[in-house]
């Protein structure tokens, strides 16, 4: 069991597709992705092309209720060109939360109105766990 000296939490937004070009969605957005990859691009982390674009913005904190709230700071003024962006490249829009507790034990919290204004934010949520 691997132990981590302090929490880590990461709060995302993103999209995905095949046909997704992730300098026009930046275009569109506004707002530069933290990591963005087009289809067939090798990234660091594969040895396989990419089967689909990807653009994503995330923060990382050691409490979620901080990451979350600074990917709405960033990402909920453009919210409409988001799914303009989701919606022109025919791209599956996602909220994730990784949270990795301290020691591997643990939980969060967030308020109600953080999760609300989150999940207007994308078509789904994922959730991960270390």
């Amino acid at each position: 069991m691997t132990h981590s000296p302090r929490p880590l939490a990461q709060v995302t937004v993103g999209m995905k597709s095949e046909t997704l070009d992730p300098e026009d969605v930046t275009h569109l957005v506004g707002v530069s992705p933290t990591r963005s990859i087009r289809k067939g691009e090798l990234s660091s982390k594969r040895r396989v092309p990419a089967p689909w674009g990807v653009w994503t913005y995330e923060a990382s904190s050691d409490d979620v209720e901080v990451a979350a709230n600074e990917v709405l700071a960033a990402i909920e003024p453009v919210a409409n060109q988001l799914r303009q962006a989701a919606r022109k490249h025919q791209a599956f829009l996602s909220v994730s939360i990784y949270w990795a507790p301290e020691y591997s034990q643990g939980g969060y919290s967030l308020p109600c109105s953080v999760v609300k204004r989150l999940s207007a934010l994308g078509e789904r949520f994922d959730f991960y766990f270390a």
